[in-house]
């Protein structure tokens, strides 16, 4: 099945859109030349999304990242939830909002909001949950915001999930990542928490001065042997509501940059250790500029919050292999799997994400969220 892709456009990136699973299938910008590229990992149709693994581009929720045991108590009632990893609860459950045709208007300009509505009972969680994504581009910058309003309390955690390789291609090892957090959550092999955060100090996953994905990945540290690789929440230094800078991630090759800013408490660090390469990718097609779009967009009821998630792309190349992927709209997975957040003021503000091949990102559900600005700009 073909796509109807929704461009958005500005002089330096161009992102596609489509509406199964609120998903990103593109991202293109110029190189340190000027030469424009395919930044993430895309597939050829909407087929092709259905029956792959990996979440690739999608919103994910109603929880994004996982629940131990299926269940959680809220206000003194437990709740069990369908698992779909295990006895664990994986991205919301089985048929997450990744596999659901979300609504929308169209693009208006350079931003398209998309809509989901999650019925009282879905997958076991409680309340109706309306939830909204809004990507946006303005210059070199991407931002993501999602919002959602429930009629009784709730969890909830929404993020994107885009993979990103800004290499243009093959290996994501010589990515250089950088990491604003001084303390990591340790998880077991399940990828579930075992305790509170601990130190960076003395381990491979001190990213606080820039270092080689490639150089540590392989490293025997006890954390990386668990889940086979970078799987792990960061808690970001500084102050918790105010946007700050999270992560930083440069392709020495091709001078591509991506920045990550939040106000979220914690960001995910992951390196598609999931992804096994059976996967085709598709290098999508850039439309001729300008093309006239087709859809409209009416005006919007939906409630609006701060969060937002912006990504500055100066740089792209072609995605023919697994990269990183970076969530700015994650919570810590020690919160996850203990107790989640209950939802206040029947209101919850979700930063979103950023996402390269490498996994970076966090949130809080409940806490309003202007999340991250990945920025991806050329080196001089």
């Amino acid at each position: 099945m073909t796509m109807d892709v929704m461009w958005l456009r500005s002089s330096a990136l161009e992102v596609g859109v489509i509406t199964y699973g609120a998903r990103i299938v593109s991202v293109r910008a110029p190189d340190r030349d000027g030469t424009w590229g395919e930044t993430t990992l895309a597939l050829a149709d909407v087929d092709a999304y259905r029956s792959a693994p990996g979440y690739l581009g999608a919103c994910v929720g109603r929880y994004a990242n996982r629940i131990a045991g299926a269940r959680f108590t809220l206000d003194g009632t437990e709740y069990r939830i369908r698992p779909n990893e295990g006895e664990n609860v994986l991205h919301g459950g089985p048929d997450g909002f990744d596999s659901y045709e979300w609504s929308t208007d169209g693009p208006d300009g350079s931003s398209v909001m998309l809509r989901h509505t999650s019925p009282d009972g879905d997958n076991g969680f409680p309340g109706t949950l309306a939830a909204a994504v809004t990507y946006r581009v303005d210059g070199a910058e991407l931002s993501i915001e999602h919002t959602a309003t429930t009629d009784e309390p709730t969890v909830v955690n929404l993020t994107n999930h885009t993979y990103w390789n800004l290499a243009g291609g093959g290996s994501a090892e010589d990515h250089e990542v950088q990491l604003h957090a001084s303390h990591f959550l340790p998880v077991d092999g399940r990828s579930l928490p075992t305790g509170p955060p601990v130190p960076v100090d003395g381990t491979p996953l001190d990213f606080r001065s820039p270092a080689r994905l490639g150089a540590r990945i392989r490293d025997g540290h006890p954390q990386l042997v668990a889940v086979r690789g970078h799987d792990h929440n960061y808690v970001v230094d500084g102050t918790p509501g105010e946007l700050r800078a999270a992560a930083r991630v440069v392709e020495p090759r091709s001078g591509r940059t991506l920045e990550l800013r939040t106000d979220q408490p914690g960001v995910q660090f992951y390196s598609a250790n999931m992804l096994n390469g059976t996967q085709v990718l598709h290098d999508a097609a850039r439309p001729a500029r300008p093309t006239p779009s087709a859809w409209r967009r009416r005006p919007s009821r939906t409630r609006r919050t701060t969060p937002t998630t912006r990504r500055r792309c100066c740089a792209p190349a072609r995605s023919t292999a697994p990269g990183w992927s970076s969530r700015s709209a994650r919570r810590s997975r020690a919160a996850a799997a203990a107790h989640p957040t209950r939802v206040p003021e029947r209101i919850v503000r979700c930063a979103p994400l950023v996402p390269p091949g490498v996994d970076v990102g966090g949130t809080t559900p409940g806490a309003g969220s202007r999340a991250a600005s990945p920025i991806v700009h050329p080196i001089e």
